[in-house]
């Protein structure tokens, strides 16, 4: 126990860690599970409040994806940021998490991480005018994640939409290779993360 502090002081600390996912102390905030409106909401503010002082954000990033519009909304908040934002995957980095994962500032996985793109499914009992609306939307929101998984990886579009198409996995080695990340994070001695 930290000199000076009680047990309800730390336990206090730990508490509001686990509730609001965010570790204000070390500037970390643990984006795990599946990405929807409430991870979104809680992601941006916590980001928001980081970013208000200066010093490097790290996110711990492990997630099967989830719903794309928050996860954009997650993409945009990381790219805004006025800090560096170091990104460490964790587990699975699959789909929208995938796509999450571009918007650091620094891209590392965990040796044994997953890396995971496809092109996404959609959901629909609705008319078919709706239909026709929606698969123009998806269209576009396709076009995009295709721009930001090419414009950081330095794969071509083509490359981009052949691998989404294939639904393609990758080990943190083979997603380092690939251009998706940019190192991969191992635990020193001091239990200080670094990139190989």
């Amino acid at each position: 126990m930290a000199k000076g502090k009680s047990l309800n002081d730390v336990y206090g600390y730990h508490a509001q860690v686990l509730e609001t996912t965010a570790d204000y102390v070390r500037r970390t905030i643990h984006l795990f599970g599946e990405i929807d409106e409430d991870s979104s909401y809680r992601f941006s503010v916590a980001l928001g409040i980081m970013d208000r002082e200066d010093g490097d954000i790290t996110i711990n990033l492990s997630s099967m994806g989830g719903a794309v519009e928050d996860g954009l909304a997650i993409y945009d908040a990381i790219r805004m940021a006025r800090n560096r934002v170091v990104i460490i995957g964790f587990g699975p980095v699959m789909s929208m998490a995938a796509v999450i994962m571009q918007a650091g500032d620094l891209r590392l996985m965990s040796p044994e991480a997953r890396y995971m793109i496809h092109d996404g499914h959609m959901g629909l009992e609705t008319t078919a005018l709706k239909f026709v609306a929606a698969g123009r939307e998806m269209g576009r929101i396709l076009d995009r994640l295709v721009e930001i998984l090419s414009e950081r990886s330095g794969l071509s579009r083509q490359k981009i939409l052949r691998l989404l198409n294939e639904e393609t996995y990758y080990n943190s080695h083979e997603a380092l290779e690939a251009g998706f990340i940019d190192g991969i994070a191992i635990s020193s001695k001091e239990g200080e993360e670094r990139e190989e």
